[in-house]
This record gives structure tokens, C-alpha cells and sequence, in this order.
């Protein structure tokens, strides 16, 4: 029996010259072909026909294509491109532009999806939103579940992190929909809002309507287009990390599911997992702070583009649609107008537009744009009818134009445009037109199969527009949100990508002005006991250049941290998952007005310097569990003014505000005005009254090096409540409250611990 494609191609043809010969009196049967989606699986052209043993095709910038049995594994070492049956293909002045695997079976995304500002395309389903975490440790991020056929094994973990600003527009339907308006919001129930502003809350959206605040839970989302999101740095934020700017090294991935995904060269690895048999491609895009994983297997498709180059659909647009013979069919990004795969005779683009004649795509530029440059022709798909003329044109529809073509046909390769020159144009403009006037023979008449795709569109920008350094910060290292560099230190420093056992770290490179300077962030805190510990967590890049040591500073005061100074980044390589950690406590400045310093002091010896690796800052309450007011709670009876029965031999003192050695009472700093401090290995007995119903207190380590814990609680000798923490020097106090049930007649205190100095801050009873 003949294969079904062998059979299309011999009879399709056919159905396909008949119709032509009647069209112009059954115009209506290319309609319902079309209406149908039938004509689409009539056969491209002769020259791109695959052969049973071509399993992979290429293209380089310059259109030539190339295909193989056989490649070397993508990104295996530190080869930009891959051999084709171990040939060559490209250079670094016509570059590898696309790859495609063939054996992959290619699947348009569908279902959930989340759209980024770099054009990626992730097939999952917002679940939730986090808001930043208080003690600075983390940014506001958007959890993403992904979803689908195949979701696991293209990109694991299944929850993604996405930074907010990152996110153009969200789906949470089955079908994809058309380009939508920007601010335009639809709900499961079919009702439609237009918003000027969206703003994440933990379970869904607010919208801000002309008539007020509405706010949509993700479970009633269907699809949300931001009214604003994206800057030309987001188009460009990729190249960041690519070593060689005149190399193209800004790769996009599309898998078997949909997926589309981005990164710089230098933050793609592949690496063999122990828990998994086989490698996995380990990428960071821009819009996550975590490593993404794809299994090699899943790669239908990958592109290479130089970091000052940008597909022209990721800028923003505005189509309009003029008055067509055929149905208006919208404008597909980066896939044809029936959304097949872009192809144009031998030319396969993972990027582009397709169009049907009767569409203009005007563009908004970007500051420094340089050039122009595509491929343009008609869909492999249409057959010999198709027709159409198409122009490039300056600022506006009506304007200069820069380009501009013949008669464009069907099954004829496509036509090269440009580079042409775009420097100082405020818009770009691609116009399709229906080309109804002195039509060619042999072409339908109007424009039924007039459907055209534009291959890499791409507008080149003045490389003086990369970003030299990656400000703010907390893009890249989420620890240092609320982190600033002084103006003058901004070009002292830039960020490296650095491989991690956790994955793709970035590390912050002091640069060699001036050897012997220090590097300093600064962020103001406020200064309570809310945020009066600081957890500071770094190691070096493996650089192998000079290493630093973090400290913490209060303006120009230098903060002692709980153990052995500061953090000597040389002791540990990030790169192997070494860190080490310091604390620091404010208690001493709490209630002080000014900003904490993170200072990177250099090693003083020759050479230049290491990265630093960031994994944590952390600023956290010096006592946890205190109410809302943010201050331990007083209670009606101090326990200084309630003697014990007894109390140890080598501690007769008892005073308020005072350790039973007749020290001050301080925790890590801070003064405890009320309280006592009591040597580890007690017991204190109280005799309780009738209205006494709580005991609170402040409980961790006054002073020692062991640690105290476990603190108990006897009820007349019975144990009642007990905390198993060992509160070691670095660990903060916590307050605690102590029910006490009525009748009973004693309370005892048990304080674990050795050779220390147990916390009972702000310890009493109280009546209610």
C-alpha cells in the first residue's frame, strides 16, 4: 500500500490544477479549502523533499542550507556551532542561523502558556505569585506550573520562577488565541476587560479599569496581555553574557512541546546528572532566577543570533488589515498563517512572521538601530496560485520606501532584503500588498493563496547600546535586591556566569582600577529588632585570580560577626557547592539612622580578581515570634521581682536587667532593661498565685560559647512545656508564651546548655 504522503503528492497536485482551471467561476472552492485548513497539505517545493536518511537541515545567515544524517551533540565542549557528518557548516561572517532535527515531530504550543518580553514561550499554568520576602532574601516572583504532553521531560523542575516584569501575556485556555490589544483581559465566563495596569496578588490579578479595581483569581483567567512590558533591554539582555559580541552567541531553543527558550552562550552547559543516565542541556534565561533543564531528545529546533540583534516580532507592533477577497487571517509570529513552521522554498526560519496579503506590521525602533535585514517569499504550502507584492517602508505606511519587490509567486525561493540602512527611523514598516493590478498568468485571481512569510526578520543595533553593566542587581543575584552600587563605582564592576553544583550562578567581578579599593553596596534597613541579623553566605568564582574577604559595615563602621570575622571567600570554590556563612547581629545600632555597607575587600597581592559568588544575604529579626508592635511583650509581673525558692550557690544575684553574675543583661548586643540571665545547667522554682495565667519571656544565649537549650517548663514537678532549640551564637532569641492552666502551685525552669549564660528577657507573668 502507498504511503498517505505519497499519495497526496500525486493526487493533491492534480486537485490543485483543476481547481485553478475552474476558479474563476468556482471561486468558492479555494474558500472552503482554506476554511478548512485542507490546502495546506499540498507538497512544498521539490528542493526541500527529505529524503529517509536526512535527519537533520541547516541554514547559515546567508540562506545556503546544508543537511546531514549526523551531528556532533549541540553544546557539547565549548563549540559554538555543530558539525553536519562531521563537515563544517558556516563561519563567523555567515554564521549557523538555524538548526532542525527532523526525527522531533514538531508541535505548535497550545493549552497554558506564558509569553515573555524576550519572546520566549513556556507551556505552563500561573499558579501563584510570591510577594518579596521581607528580610530581602528574595524577589517578588511568579510560580508557574508547566503542563501538557511531554512538560516533564522537556524542561524539569515543573515549578518555574518567572521575575514579574519579565511576562508579556498569559493563556490559560486550550486554543491559541490571536495577537491581542495590550491591557486586554478575558475571563473563563467569556466577559472581557481592558486594564491600564496589571499587578500580581498572591492567588490572581488586579485590574485597573476605567471603572475601578477588579480583581481575577488565576482559576477564572484565561488570558491577559500586559498593557506595558518590555524595554529593548530586555531584547538584548541575552548577550550579556556572550563572551564575544561579534559572535553570535544568543541562542534560542524551541523543544517537541512548544517551548521556546533563550540564553546567552556562556549560561548554556550540558551536564550528566547522577540521579540520570543521560545528559541535560542546563540553561538561565534571563526572565528566571533558576536553572532550566531540557533533554536533549526534545530539541526540534536551534537558532543563533548575535547579542545586537532583534527579531523584529519582538518589537512592539501595530497591524492593520485592509479589505481581503479571501477570510482576514491574523498575523502569526515566528510560524506560518495556517501555523506550520516558517518555511520559504529551501529556507526554514524559527523566527518570523506569516501573512496573508492585505497586512501592514508597523514597527516601533528602538534607540541606535542600524539595519534591516530578511528573507521574504511566499508559503511553501499555497502552490503555483499564490501572488503577492510586499515593500519595506520608513516611519510610517505612507512613507519612503526602502525596499521594495516584484511579483512574489508561489513555489519560487525566496528573496533576500536588505541589510538596508534604518539609522535614525522611528518606526519600520512591512506592508503585504494584495497585488490585484496586472496579476501574472497562472496566479489566482485576488488574493485566495496570497499568504507570505517573512524569514529572520532582524533589525541590527549600534553595539554601543549593550548594557556594559547589569544594573539593578537583584536581576541577576536575587540576594542583593535593595543593594546599590555608588555612581562612580558602577563601571568598577561587572557579573560573570559561573557554573554551580545548584547551576547557574552569576558572580560579582570587581573590576582592576584600583587593586587595593574596596567595593561597597549599600541598602538602607530599618534598623529593629525585626532586622537585626544579618546571614551573609559566599564563596569565590574559581576565577583563580585574587580573592576577597565580605564584611559588613554600618556607614564606616566595621560590624563583627558572630564567629571568626569576616567571610575569606578563598577558603571555598562556588563552583564545586562550597560557601561559607557568617552572621551578623545590629542589636548594638538598633534604633540608628543610616544604611548597611557590604564592603569586598581585594587579597593585597598582584593579579586580577575573582568573582564573587552570592548565595544568600539575609537579614532577619534578632528575635523571632515577637507580636506585630515588632517588640517583646511586658508583662504585669517582671520575673526579677518573684524570688526563686532557691537559687545556685555561685549566683547571688537577682536583679532586673542583670545576669545572676551581675553583668548586664544583652543579648548579642541589645540591653534587656527587664529580665535576668541565669547560668546553663538550672533549675528555678516559683511559687505561682491563683491570677497568674501566662509566663513570657525572651529565651536564647546571653553569653558563652556551648548554647542553651533545651529550655522546660515544670507545672508542680510535672513537665508542661518544653522548646528542643539549641540557641548557639549565632541562632536568634525567640519569644515565647507559656499558658498556665488554674490550681497549680509551682513553676519550674529548666535551662539546658553548658558553662553558658541562659536568656530570660523580659521574663514575668501576667493576669490574662
Amino acid at each position: 500500500m502507498p504511503r498517505l504522503c505519497d499519495l497526496c503528492s500525486q493526487v493533491l497536485p492534480r486537485v490543485a490544477k483543476i481547481a485553478n482551471r475552474g476558479l474563476r467561476q468556482l471561486g468558492i472552492l479555494w474558500l472552503i479549502l482554506e476554511g478548512s485548513h485542507l490546502f495546506t497539505t499540498f507538497p512544498r517545493s521539490p528542493a526541500i523533499l527529505r529524503a529517509d536518511d536526512i535527519r537533520y537541515e541547516g541554514w547559515t545567515k546567508n540562506g545556503e542550507r546544508t543537511t546531514a544524517a549526523g551531528i556532533t551533540p549541540f553544546f557539547a565542549g565549548n563549540d559554538l556551532y555543530v558539525k553536519f557528518d562531521n563537515r563544517d557548516h558556516g563561519n563567523p561572517d555567515n554564521f549557523l542561523r538555524n538548526v532542525l532535527v527532523l526525527p522531533v515531530s514538531w508541535q505548535p504550543a497550545s493549552g497554558a502558556w506564558v509569553e515573555m518580553t524576550n519572546g520566549d514561550l513556556l507551556p505552563a499554568r500561573l499558579s501563584r505569585w510570591v510577594p518579596p520576602a521581607e528580610n530581602g532574601s528574595q524577589p517578588a516572583l511568579v510560580v508557574a506550573t508547566l503542563e501538557g504532553p511531554g512538560a516533564q521531560g522537556d524542561i524539569p523542575p515543573l515549578a518555574c520562577q518567572i521575575r514579574p516584569a519579565a511576562i508579556r501575556r498569559v493563556w490559560m485556555g486550550n486554543a491559541r488565541p490571536s495577537r491581542s490589544q495590550p491591557g486586554q483581559v478575558e475571563l473563563m465566563d467569556g466577559r472581557q476587560l481592558l486594564a491600564k495596569a496589571l499587578r500580581f496578588r498572591e492567588t490572581g490579578l488586579d485590574c485597573l479599569t476605567e471603572s475601578g479595581l477588579v480583581h481575577v483569581e488565576f482559576a477564572q483567567l484565561r488570558g491577559a496581555t500586559w498593557p506595558t512590558a518590555g524595554t529593548e533591554t530586555d531584547y538584548l539582555a541575552e548577550g550579556l553574557w556572550n563572551g564575544q559580541p561579534q559572535q553570535p552567541g544568543v541562542i534560542r531553543i524551541r523543544t517537541s512541546r512548544g517551548a521556546i527558550l533563550s540564553a546567552g552562550r556562556e549560561v548554556i552547559r550540558r551536564h550528566r546528572e547522577p540521579e540520570r543516565e543521560q545528559e541535560l542541556l542546563n540553561l538561565r534565561p534571563n526572565w528566571t532566577t533558576q536553572t532550566l533543564k531540557i533533554a536533549p531528545e526534545r530539541i526540534r529546533a536551534v537558532s543563533w543570533r548575535k547579542p545586537n540583534e532583534i527579531p523584529l516580532s519582538l518589537l512592539p507592533m501595530q497591524v492593520t488589515y485592509t479589505l481581503s477577497a479571501a477570510r482576514r487571517w491574523p498575523v502569526q509570529i515566528d510560524a506560518s498563517a495556517t501555523g506550520q513552521e516558517l518555511r520559504c522554498g529551501d529556507l526554514m526560519a524559527e523566527w518570523g512572521y506569516g501573512t496573508h496579503a492585505g497586512t501592514i506590521l508597523q514597527h516601533a525602533l528602538p534607540a541606535g538601530c542600524k539595519s534591516f535585514s530578511a528573507w521574504v517569499g511566499l508559503d511553501p504550502g499555497v502552490g503555483t496560485g499564490g501572488c503577492a507584492k510586499v515593500s519595506v517602508r520608513r516611519d510610517s505606511p505612507t512613507g519612503p520606501v526602502l525596499w521594495e519587490s516584484d511579483f512574489l509567486r508561489g513555489n519560487q525561493p525566496a528573496v533576500r532584503i536588505g541589510p538596508l540602512s534604518i539609522e535614525g527611523a522611528q518606526n519600520l514598516v512591512l506592508v503585504v500588498d494584495q497585488a490585484h493590478e496586472n496579476r501574472p498568468n497562472g496566479a489566482d485571481p485576488y488574493d485566495i493563496r496570497d499568504q507570505v512569510n517573512w524569514l529572520w526578520p532582524t533589525v541590527e543595533i549600534d553595539p554601543a547600546q549593550l548594557r556594559t553593566t547589569a544594573e539593578p542587581l537583584e536581576d541577576w543575584i536575587p540576594s542583593l535586591r535593595g543593594f546599590t552600587v555608588a555612581e562612580a563605582d558602577r563601571t568598577k564592576i561587572s557579573l560573570r556566569p559561573t557554573w554551580t553544583e545548584q547551576g547557574w550562578r552569576f558572580a560579582l567581578v570587581p573590576l582592576d582600577h584600583d587593586q587595593k579599593a574596596q567595593l561597597i553596596l549599600s541598602r538602607a534597613v530599618p534598623l529593629n529588632l525585626l532586622h537585626g541579623r544579618v546571614e551573609i553566605t559566599a564563596a569565590h568564582d574559581g576565577d583563580g585570580g585574587r580573592k576577597h574577604q565580605v564584611g559588613l559595615k554600618f556607614g564606616e563602621q566595621n560590624l563583627d560577626s558572630a564567629m571568626n570575622g569576616n567571610i575569606q571567600t578563598g577558603e571555598r570554590d562556588a563552583r564545586r557547592g562550597e560557601y561559607v556563612t557568617r552572621e551578623w547581629s545590629l542589636g548594638e545600632i538598633l534604633g540608628q539612622t543610616g544604611k548597611l555597607n557590604l564592603a569586598f575587600i581585594p587579597e593585597d597581592r598582584g593579579g586580577h580578581q575573582a568573582g564573587v559568588v552570592i548565595d544568600k544575604i539575609q537579614v532577619g529579626p534578632l528575635i523571632t515570634d515577637l507580636p506585630a508592635s515588632g517588640q517583646p511583650l511586658a508583662p504585669e509581673i517582671p520575673l526579677a521581682s518573684v524570688k526563686p525558692q532557691k537559687l545556685p550557690d555561685d549566683q547571688a544575684k537577682w536583679e532586673n536587667g542583670k545576669r545572676t553574675d551581675d553583668q548586664p543583661l544583652v543579648f548579642r548586643g541589645y540591653r534587656f532593661n527587664s529580665g535576668v540571665g541565669v547560668k546553663t545547667g538550672s533549675e528555678l522554682t516559683f511559687e505561682l498565685r491563683p491570677e497568674w495565667r501566662k509566663f513570657t519571656a525572651v529565651i536564647g544565649l546571653c553569653d558563652g560559647w556551648q548554647g542553651v537549650g533545651p529550655y522546660e517548663i515544670l507545672l508542680d514537678g510535672q513537665p508542661h512545656w518544653r522548646d528542643p532549640t539549641d540557641f548557639n551564637r549565632t541562632a536568634a532569641a525567640k519569644q515565647i508564651v507559656v499558658e498556665i492552666p488554674p490550681g497549680h502551685k509551682t513553676l519550674t525552669i529548666k535551662l539546658g546548655g553548658k558553662d553558658c549564660f541562659a536568656l530570660l528577657g523580659n521574663a514575668g507573668f501576667s493576669k490574662k
